[in-house]
C-alpha cells in the first residue's frame, strides 16, 4: 500500500525521501504506479528505438519524434495532465515541487522503462518483457473485432472440414465478391488471395490489380471490406508523393496492406517507383539506406486499383499480377437485387459473418501455387489445409 504522504507535496522533500525509508519505497511505487497509468492512458502507444530516439502516436493518429520534453508536451496534451518523461525512478527529486500548466504535480514517464516498439502481426499481445534481452516491447500491431479469430486458427485448422465452409455460403460480402467479376476463376483467385493472408497474415508474391469501376474497386472492396477486417491504421495508399519524398522502408513499415491507385497519381513511372513495387510484391525485407539500421520486415499485401490500367505500372512486376476486370456498380447491384443504400447497410452488417468464411474457406492447391509461391507454401499451418475450392451455387 502506498503512504498517502506522497500526496501531501508540502512534505515530499529529497531529504524526507531519504531520510524516510518507509516513505522513500512508498514514494518510489507511486512513481511506478504512474508510469503504468500512464502507459495505460495512451495504449503504449509511446516507443524508442534503439538509439533511445522517443516515438509518440498522438490520440488524432499521428506519429511524431522528438525529444524527452517535446513527447512529453504531446502526451499531456492528450490526456491532460502534466506529464514529464525523466530518465529513471531516481531522477525525480528534480522535479518533486514542481507543477506543470494543467495544475497538477507532473506524472513521470520512465525513459528506461518506456519499452522498445515491435511490430508483429501474429500475436495480439500490447506489451510483453523479453527475459533473455531484459527488455521491454510494445507491440504497434493492433487486431481488428474481424480479424481475432484467425488467432486460434492453427489450435482447430485440424478440424476444419470442407462442409464448414457452406455454412456461409450466404454471406452478403461474399456474394458481392462474386458479382465483382465476370467469371467464376476470377472468384475463386480473390477468396483465396484473402483467406489466405486472413489465416496466416503471411504476404504472397503475387499483386492484385482490380481494373474498373474504382467506386467498386476502391470506396467499396478497399475501403469497406479490407480496412475493417485487417484495420484501418494499418492499410496504406501509397501515393506518387510519398515515394518521391520518402525513403521505401519508411512508407511500408507498420503496415499489411498497401494499395496503390494508378490514376492520376502515376502518370510516369520513376525507378523509385518500380523499385518500391518489385520490393513490396516479390521480397519479404526492405533494406535501409542507412546502414546502422535494422532492415524493415514487409508483411503486407498488394492492392492495385485503376479504372484504366496503366501497364507501365505494371510491368516491372507483370509476372507477379494478377489482373482482373471487375463490374461497375450498377450491375452489382442489379445481380444482387438491392439498392445502394441497403447495398452498404447489408454490407457493413456482413464483416463478421465474411471474416468467419475466410478464416474457414478451403483453400485451392493450384491457386495456391500460382498465388504464394513462396510464403504459402512454405507455411507449416496451410500444408494440412490446402484443400479443394470452393464452388457457388
Amino acid at each position: 500500500m502506498i503512504d498517502t504522504r506522497i500526496n501531501d507535496m508540502y512534505i515530499i522533500n529529497e531529504n524526507n525521501i531519504d531520510n524516510d525509508k518507509y516513505l522513500r519505497e512508498s514514494y518510489l511505487k507511486s512513481i511506478i504506479n504512474n508510469h503504468i497509468e500512464i502507459i495505460n492512458s495512451i495504449n503504449y502507444h509511446v516507443w524508442k528505438d534503439d538509439n533511445n530516439n522517443l516515438y509518440y502516436k498522438t490520440f488524432d493518429g499521428e506519429k511524431v519524434s522528438g525529444t524527452k520534453e517535446y513527447i512529453s508536451n504531446r502526451i499531456s496534451q492528450d490526456i491532460g495532465k502534466d506529464t514529464l518523461i525523466i530518465d529513471d525512478i531516481y531522477s525525480t527529486k528534480n522535479y518533486i515541487t514542481k507543477t506543470g500548466k494543467y495544475g497538477y504535480s507532473y506524472k513521470y514517464l520512465l525513459l528506461n522503462l518506456i519499452p522498445y516498439k515491435v511490430f508483429n502481426p501474429f500475436t495480439n499481445l500490447q506489451t510483453y518483457y523479453n527475459i533473455s534481452l531484459q527488455e521491454h516491447f510494445t507491440n504497434l500491431f493492433r487486431y481488428s473485432e474481424y480479424l481475432e479469430p484467425r488467432l486460434s486458427y492453427k489450435e482447430h485448422y485440424a478440424y476444419i472440414n470442407a462442409n464448414s465452409q457452406n455454412n456461409y455460403s450466404e454471406s452478403f460480402i461474399n456474394k458481392f465478391i462474386f458479382n465483382l467479376v465476370t467469371n467464376e476463376d476470377d472468384y475463386n483467385t480473390i477468396i483465396n488471395w484473402l483467406s489466405g493472408f486472413f489465416k496466416t497474415l503471411i504476404k504472397s508474391d503475387i499483386a492484385l490489380v482490380l481494373v474498373g469501376d474504382k467506386e467498386v474497386s476502391q470506396e467499396i472492396f478497399l475501403d469497406q471490406i479490407i480496412k475493417p477486417i485487417f484495420g484501418n491504421d494499418f492499410c496504406i495508399t501509397i501515393t506518387a508523393k510519398m515515394i518521391k519524398e520518402q525513403p521505401i522502408h519508411q512508407i511500408i513499415e507498420d503496415n499489411i496492406f498497401y494499395h496503390i491507385d494508378t490514376l492520376p497519381n502515376f502518370t510516369a513511372i520513376s525507378k523509385q517507383t518500380q523499385k518500391l513495387l518489385n520490393e513490396i510484391v516479390t521480397k519479404n525485407i526492405a533494406t535501409k539506406e542507412d546502414t546502422d539500421q535494422s532492415d524493415t520486415r514487409i508483411f503486407g499485401q498488394t492492392l492495385i486499383t485503376s479504372k484504366n490500367l496503366n501497364h507501365h505500372l505494371i510491368e516491372s512486376i507483370e509476372d507477379n499480377c494478377k489482373v482482373i476486370e471487375i463490374n461497375d456498380f450498377k450491375t452489382i447491384i442489379e445481380e444482387l437485387g438491392c439498392t445502394k443504400a441497403s447495398f452498404y447497410r447489408e454490407l457493413e452488417k456482413d464483416l463478421t459473418t465474411f471474416s468467419s468464411f475466410l478464416l474457414n474457406f478451403q483453400l485451392d492447391q493450384e491457386l495456391s501455387d500460382k498465388l504464394d509461391t513462396k510464403a504459402l507454401q512454405n507455411n507449416p499451418y496451410l500444408n494440412n489445409i490446402l484443400e479443394t475450392s470452393y464452388k457457388m451455387d
